[in-house]
């Protein structure tokens, strides 16, 4: 989609390829100018930020140092609220009766003292949320937050608390929405489809479902391409 002049290089925070292992293959061919996307919709400094981190303290005595661009969050980008609707359009297509489905937006938790001291993750969140819930007029939604650790007060509702809650009300149907994450991975293929699952029908919620993720989604991917070709006009129109 990006067409001739560009390549694409992976680089993980917590596992191979290292920041570190992306930046020695970019020197290799002689790169000089690099627009980081994080695949992060929703900006944190503990996701996002900590990353951008890793790759400045990687950068660091770089000489000479290349031209570097951040796109830093896209929780509002019209094709991933578009890439998402589809997928939990499709979602909802395996049940029965779509006007007894619930729509669950589980999101990565994050402790609450990060949005105390002005993390703006929580109010992208909730707009995520705001943006699909336009398309789909009528159908009951909630937000919980799914994998936190530790003893500090962590985001609320948990996901876990909430499907006990919506067990409560008498509600059987619930289809999944992992929003905080673009692609499969332990989180939702262990945390919802095998814990959650097992936990929901403990609970008698009997049709517990999960939208596929966006993974290689095609109206997801030309967001990403959109969101690089944007900062490409605004930080090297020479290069155009």
């Amino acid at each position: 989609l990006l067409g001739n002049g560009y390549r694409c290089f992976v680089a993980m925070r917590y596992w191979k390829p290292f920041t570190g292992e992306a930046l020695t293959a970019i020197r290799q061919e002689g790169i000089q100018r690099i627009i980081v996307l994080s695949l992060y919709p929703h900006y944190s400094r503990a996701t996002s930020g900590s990353s951008i981190n890793e790759l400045e303290r990687c950068l660091t005595g770089s000489n000479p140092r290349p031209e570097v661009s951040y796109i830093r969050q896209f929780y509002d980008h019209p094709l991933y609220i578009q890439a998402l609707a589809e997928k939990i359009e499709q979602g909802l297509s395996a049940f029965p009766e779509r006007s007894r489905v619930q729509l669950f937006f589980s999101a990565h938790s994050l402790p609450q003292s990060f949005i105390t001291d002005g993390d703006p993750y929580l109010d992208h969140i909730q707009a995520t949320v705001r943006l699909v819930m336009e398309r789909f007029e009528g159908v009951a939604h909630h937000l919980a937050f799914q994998s936190r650790a530790g003893p500090v007060k962590w985001l609320e509702p948990s996901t876990q608390d909430k499907l006990k809650e919506l067990a409560g009300q008498g509600h059987t149907e619930v289809l999944m929405v992992p929003l905080s994450f673009v692609s499969d991975h332990i989180e939702t293929l262990h945390e919802i489809d095998i814990e959650y699952r097992e936990e929901a029908h403990k609970l008698g919620i009997i049709n517990f479902r999960r939208m596929e993720s966006l993974n290689s989604s095609s109206t997801f991917i030309k967001c990403l391409a959109e969101l690089v070709r944007a900062v490409d006009v605004v930080m090297f129109p020479q290069a155009l």
